[in-house]
């Protein structure tokens, strides 16, 4: 049996109709005790799922911790604009 797993977001890009159903999914396997590392750039499935985030940018983690707390008030400028459907450029914000 599996305990942990990496899953990639590129279905929910694709086709948001599976978007809920695969983040059901996640959600009935964190309550199995499943540890997973989702990769997206949809910021809605990821607070649907997430309990901890990792933000990269450039290579370098941006914002991390509970997904509740980094959502609800970003530490990281970069993070903020992101979420905020803002673009980033290369080399900072905005």
């Amino acid at each position: 049996e599996i305990g942990s797993g990496l899953v990639g977001s590129e279905m929910c890009i694709r086709d948001r109709h599976l978007t809920g159903e695969i983040s059901a999914l996640i959600n009935e396997l964190k309550a199995e005790g499943r540890t997973m590392i989702v990769v997206t750039h949809e910021m809605e499935f990821a607070r649907s799922v997430a309990d901890e985030i990792l933000f990269l940018h450039e290579g370098k983690a941006e914002e991390s911790g509970s997904a509740a707390e980094a959502f609800g008030a970003p530490k990281s400028a970069l993070f903020k604009a992101f979420i905020d459907g803002g673009k980033i450029n290369k080399g900072g914000s905005g």
